[in-house]
C-alpha cells in the first residue's frame, strides 16, 4: 500500500490517522471543520487553521459521483520523529 485516501468518516478517526503515521504511510483524508489537528504542541480546529492558509493555494475539484466539489490543498505537516 503506497498511500491511503478516505472521506470524512475515515478522516474523523484519530486512531486511523495515528496508525497510518506510525507506519509511515502517506494519506489524504477529508476532515470536517470542527475536527482538531495538532499544530505544534496544541490542538486547533481545522476551520481555524483553514482560515490562515492562503486562498490562492486552494483548488476546487470534483470528488466522488456527481457534482460534489471540494476544496483541496496539500500540506506536509512538520512533526517530530518524521524523516
Amino acid at each position: 500500500m503506497a498511500w491511503v485516501t478516505g472521506n470524512s468518516v475515515y478522516g474523523h478517526s484519530a486512531d486511523l490517522r495515528q496508525w497510518l503515521e506510525a507506519r509511515d504511510r502517506s494519506y489524504v483524508l477529508t476532515v470536517a471543520g470542527n475536527e482538531h489537528v495538532w499544530v505544534g504542541f496544541r490542538q486547533v480546529p481545522v476551520r481555524d487553521l483553514w482560515a490562515t492558509l492562503p486562498e490562492a493555494d486552494w483548488e476546487t475539484r470534483a470528488c466522488g459521483l456527481g457534482p460534489r466539489p471540494c476544496d483541496w490543498q496539500c500540506r506536509v505537516p512538520r512533526m517530530s520523529g518524521l524523516r
